[in-house]
């Protein structure tokens, strides 16, 4: 007796198989990690769960610590804290006294990842001195660590007057990581280690008042899992390529 249904081609089954796998394989953006120091924290915030980051280590030899002065770029109001540097050096000579922000980003088991970019809000104060205060956060990256490989990303840059306080309007930086090979396809279990580093235009001497301040740090990428099959998405597979080759057989003996 014939059946009732009409045979499903081969090929249709074909494509019903393969929009199954792709949809196994899925990539999605997300926030990666991102530091408000809300309380006093340097803990990260992101709810991403295929990729883990790290508090915030802090490395300097300057006057350090989390301050109000304003959260957000462009805000003039002194709400959650923000963390600051004192300013006291140029780029050679706080490269030497190595003071900076680090955290790391590790890939989870089983993904791998593109990072999009990065950024933050930066704000400085002159104080009182003479000078004018040319305030940076440079961004760095290594992959062991900053044993004996390190690259620059960019610089973000404030240029304050004497007596000025720019922390009142922050600046927002950000800057794309899709151009930078190495921060693309990063593989499962790798760690990459970010670090910014505070430094201005003087010696020292004469930025004793100088402050550099940073919030609202945030890399945001692409997580994607690997590409192979869940173990239920197999089942399904094996179960429709049976199909389709019971019904490729069912049809040639009709014939």
């Amino acid at each position: 007796m014939n059946s009732i249904l009409t045979p499903i081609p081969a090929r249709t089954w074909m494509i019903v198989i393969g929009l199954i796998l792709g949809s196994v394989v899925q990539a999605r953006a997300d926030t990666l990690a991102r530091y408000t120091f809300t309380g006093s924290s340097l803990a990260t915030s992101d709810s991403d769960g295929n990729s883990v980051a790290s508090a915030i280590t802090v490395n300097s030899n300057s006057t350090k610590g989390f301050s109000t002065g304003g959260q957000s770029a462009g805000t003039t109001a002194a709400s959650a804290p923000v963390y600051y540097f004192r300013t006291d050096g140029t780029a050679a000579t706080e490269g030497a006294a190595d003071d900076y922000l680090q955290f790391t980003l590790t890939v989870g088991s089983g993904f791998t990842a593109d990072l999009a970019k990065i950024g933050f809000d930066h704000g400085a104060t002159a104080g009182s001195d003479s000078d004018n205060i040319i305030s940076n956060w440079q961004i760095r990256y290594s992959f062991d660590g900053f044993a004996t490989t390190t690259a620059t990303i960019g610089t973000s840059t404030v240029n304050v007057s004497p007596g000025a306080n720019q922390s009142a309007n922050y600046i927002h930086y950000e800057i794309g990581l899709d151009g930078i090979s190495a921060l693309q396809s990063i593989g499962a279990n790798s760690t990459v280690t970010f670090r910014l580093y505070a430094f201005d235009n003087l010696s020292g001497t004469s930025s004793t008042s100088g402050v550099n301040r940073i919030d609202n740090i945030q890399v945001d990428g692409v997580v994607a899992a690997s590409a192979v099959p869940e173990p239920s998405a197999c089942v399904l597979v094996a179960g429709l390529t049976g199909l389709a080759v019971a019904g490729s057989r069912r049809r040639r003996r009709e014939a």
